[in-house]
């Protein structure tokens, strides 16, 4: 530091001296040499959060290379010696440097934030588009609720990542139910004028935290995290006039299924995602009602939830129009739904992939749907039983698509098609093979339904109303979903 000094004043002010005479001069100006003091300053754990989500969603696991954290900071020489006033320390503010962005996969400290991103965008039918990463980055920045519910999501997914699922069960679930807790006591007293953005927000933790309460607690308990989030979703579809549909001979309003899934707004597509599978799989009405009139497709549009979930939209909506029916809202045609259930094809965007192995699966993946929703329409609106033919045709269908995909990472979407074929499934072996797949979807494997559920709610109706390969109707199902799975 003095020799720095002696050359500053020379290039500077041309002046020439010694280092004796500039330290003599130190001591009388009441500065000393001693050792530093450092005082660290606190990272933001905020931005860290958001990038590393952010980095989640562009990479996967095994494009990570983990190495020591200073490799990659850029940091000054550290210095052990400055001058102070006497009497004091030198103390010096550490900071961190950020280092440059590289063009190869990131060398990033193992994290569960991370690893978690990245493994709930691996499960996606297709990768996030940039506009989709875009919008959750924002998100993300704004909102430290959200920030809270993905380091708890990333908590429990650390925890069933390295204990068994009985003992991550146990310790995940108190964390899960205090935290469910607190949730539901903060909007015992809302704020009766919340902007847009906090409703958004409450929506967004509150579905956070109703998929992990299906991953780590039960169905029923999710589902009624589920329904906690039901007036936040009625708020931000009454701010928005796209949203809602006015019903000509009632005059009431309701939400636009067609509007909502092609919405901007993830959390909306999300809840109406989550509604309309969990009123198939449980056998209730859906919690809102939804208008499916007005319904259009511009060919080659991109879709999110079809991105993320697999399902075309148009067997989303035939779905939507046979828990109207059931639910006495709405006078349908069966062989309407029908006919647009068989004339649907998929396109060439929808499936595309440098990998045609994927794309195989993907084609697989939206042929089980297809069936999925004939079944539903023939047994839960036609009310035939599961002896029909064409049920069989497509129980036999789904289990043949399901053997194709096999225990590959996007067989988490088969999940539905499983409950669904399984409870018109006659023969032993088909039996089989969808117990299997079902008790399969725990721990990371859920997706978004907890399959061991549904697995102990078919093994009840096998025993019981189907004994022996004995034809089945719909309500058998619900039936037996009632006893084995209540709803409160």
């Amino acid at each position: 530091m003095i020799f720095e000094l002696q050359e500053l004043l020379f290039r500077v002010y041309s002046v020439q001296t010694s280092t004796t005479t500039i330290v003599r001069s130190l001591h009388r100006r009441g500065l000393t040499y001693k050792k530093i003091s450092r005082h660290a300053m606190q990272r933001d754990e905020a931005d860290r959060t958001q990038f590393q989500f952010i980095v989640g969603m562009f990479y996967r696991a095994d494009q990570f290379v983990c190495v020591d954290e200073s490799a990659c900071d850029r940091r000054t020489t550290r210095r052990r010696y400055a001058w102070s006033y006497v009497g004091s320390r030198a103390l010096v503010r550490d900071s961190f440097s950020r280092g440059g962005k590289y063009s190869i996969a990131p060398a990033l400290s193992l994290d569960g934030i991370l690893h978690y991103s990245i493994h709930r965008c691996d499960k996606f039918f297709r990768q996030p588009t940039i506009l989709m990463r875009e919008l959750l980055s924002t998100k993300l920045q704004r909102s430290r609720q959200i920030l809270e519910f993905m380091y708890l999501g990333a908590k429990v997914f650390e925890t069933f990542d390295r204990k068994p699922e009985e003992a991550a069960t146990s310790s995940c679930s108190p964390w899960l139910t205090r935290y469910s807790s607190q949730v539901s006591k903060s909007y015992d007293t809302p704020n009766p004028y919340p902007s847009q953005q906090e409703v958004e927000d409450r929506l967004n933790g509150l579905l956070e935290l109703a998929f992990l309460t299906f991953m780590v607690l039960s169905t029923s308990a999710g589902y009624a995290t589920l329904r906690l989030a039901l007036p936040n979703f009625l708020r931000l579809v009454s701010d928005d006039p796209c949203l809602w549909v006015e019903h000509e001979r009632s005059g009431l309003l309701g939400v636009s299924l067609p509007a909502t899934l092609i919405s901007n707004r993830v959390e909306i597509r999300r809840f109406v995602f989550y509604d309309v599978k969990y009123s198939l799989v449980l056998g209730l009405p859906t919690l809102a009602e939804y208008d499916t009139t007005g319904f259009s497709v511009v060919p080659g549009t991109d879709i999110p939830v079809e991105r993320v979930h697999g399902v075309p939209v148009e067997f989303l909506v035939n779905i939507t129009e046979v828990h109207n029916w059931r639910a006495r809202m709405k006078n349908v045609d069966w062989k309407v739904l029908e006919m647009r259930t068989l004339a649907w094809r998929w396109g060439r965007s929808d499936v595309q992939s440098e990998d045609s192995v994927q794309m195989v699966y993907r084609i697989a993946i939206q042929e089980a749907w297809r069936h999925t929703t004939l079944i539903y329409i023939y047994m839960g609106m036609c009310g035939v039983t599961s002896d029909d033919p064409r049920v069989q045709v497509s129980v036999r269908q789904i289990i043949r698509l399901m053997g194709l995909v096999e225990d590959t990472h996007l067989d988490v979407h088969f999940s539905v098609p499983s409950v669904v074929a399984g409870l018109a499934a006659r023969y032993e072996l088909q039996r089989a093979l969808i117990i299997r797949k079902l008790k399969s979807f725990i721990g990371m494997r859920i997706w978004t339904l907890r399959g061991r559920d549904f697995a102990r709610v078919l093994e009840h109706l096998w025993h019981g109303p189907a004994v022996d390969g004995a034809a089945v109707g719909w309500d058998d199902y619900v039936w037996a979903r009632c006893k084995v799975l209540p709803i409160r």
